[in-house]
């Protein structure tokens, strides 16, 4: 599949391969991540008022349309790819639709992310969202 194709279409997560992501949002973000890709902590999300407050980890979906919903919001359809390696640790749940924020506490996120957790993959949304947690294993595409 061309990267085209995984573009315009929902990415199918294939066991042990790496996973094509897509992070939307104010445009400044964008840009800020392209140049130095980095998670910041709630506390510097804060600071920042686009970045959609202080929850933990970087909301990405493996579709891009998902994506763009958020990034419409600050009237562009800009949205940033991003390539979570294979060799990611990363802990799946299914919220039946409500959310990572709605069903894990930040202290819960804290202590996967202790754990050693890279990200938390929610199986049971329609926007199929994955929550990075660190950089680690994160690449700008």
């Amino acid at each position: 599949m061309s990267f085209r194709d995984l573009v315009f279409n929902k990415y199918k997560v294939t066991a042990g391969e790496d996973i094509l992501l897509f992070h939307g949002g104010a445009p400044e973000n964008l840009r800020a991540l392209k140049k130095d890709f980095k998670i910041l902590t709630p506390s510097e999300k804060l600071k920042v008022p686009s970045t959609g407050g202080g929850k933990i980890g970087l909301s990405t979906s493996t579709s891009q349309m998902v994506a763009q919903r958020y990034s419409k919001a600050f009237r562009h359809n800009t949205v940033l790819p991003l390539v979570l390696s294979k060799d990611a640790k990363i802990h799946s749940i299914s919220t039946k639709g409500r959310g990572i924020d709605e069903v894990l506490s930040d202290a819960e996120i804290l202590a996967l992310q202790a754990r050693g957790y890279d990200a938390i993959f929610d199986s049971g949304s329609d926007e199929e969202e994955y929550r990075i947690l660190n950089s680690k294993h994160v690449k700008v595409r």
